[in-house]
């Protein structure tokens, strides 16, 4: 996501940045897309879905550590193709009218910032919680530096991917997919769709193999609901916690 947020402003700086006949947005301006995606859905999803959920049934009222991660993967798949898919479309308008700024308005690119958010709402999130709640007690401070860490691996693995397709594509006297300071003379989509394709082999490895490890620690391994990640107490506020408790005490009852 990093490197769609950094490729998505190089777009933008070639595209019709207009509003109105007076002002032009920064393109710093379009990473406030996926800011307030992330913060819609964290808004729908606490102070919508898990109150209608409740509604619904005394038990697992939030989406368990393996669906978010999933939905965040696939979210991040979804991305890269729509990132793709603008990409051509703006770099063919740019060069059918011999132009370096595409005549295509930037509200084309909202799309793929908005699900560059999701991806964080979903997959980010959980994998931080997933770091708080499964260390020891004594090293639960050190979470968010490990999950940070994470992303600063992730970053330089972007970085050397990009390299690599530099690399590899300017060879026998071509222009690379990446490079230069014009996107209309390389291939950016072809390099989105590469990461699609990572992604979706990490979305495979994550649900036949890593999802596993999510799952035996997971309410289905018969573990009560407060000793699972969903159910931490950390993660649960006064109100919630109350609200367990008085379902379990209906459950034994029953």
């Amino acid at each position: 996501m990093d490197q769609q947020n950094t490729f998505g402003v190089l777009q933008l700086m070639q595209m019709n940045r207009s509003i109105g006949s007076h002002f032009k947005i920064p393109p710093g301006w379009m990473n406030l897309t996926s800011m307030i995606a992330l913060s819609t859905w964290i808004i729908i999803y606490e102070q919508v879905y898990i109150p209608q959920a409740r509604k619904l049934t005394i038990k697992y009222k939030r989406l368990t550590m393996q669906q978010r991660i999933s939905t965040g993967i696939f979210m991040s798949i979804l991305c890269m193709v729509v990132a793709g898919v603008i990409e051509k479309k703006r770099r063919d308008s740019a060069t059918k009218h011999g132009l370096f700024t595409s005549p295509i308005s930037f509200t084309f690119l909202l799309p793929q910032f908005f699900l560059s958010g999701l991806t964080e709402a979903f997959a980010a999130v959980a994998v931080m919680e997933f770091f708080t709640t499964q260390m020891p007690e004594s090293m639960r401070t050190i979470a968010g530096a490990v999950f940070f860490l994470s992303l600063s691996v992730a970053s330089y693995m972007g970085s050397l991917l990009v390299n690599i397709i530099h690399c590899a594509t300017r060879k026998r006297g071509k222009l690379p997919w990446l490079g230069g300071h014009d996107l209309n003379e390389n291939r950016l989509d072809y390099y989105y769709y590469v990461v699609a394709a990572l992604a979706t082999l990490n979305f495979i490895y994550f649900n036949f193999f890593a999802s596993h490890y999510i799952s035996s620690i997971g309410v289905g391994s018969g573990r009560s609901p407060e000793s699972s990640i969903d159910y931490h107490p950390r993660n649960l506020s006064e109100s919630e916690r109350e609200n367990e408790r008085k379902d379990l005490e209906r459950d034994g009852r029953n």
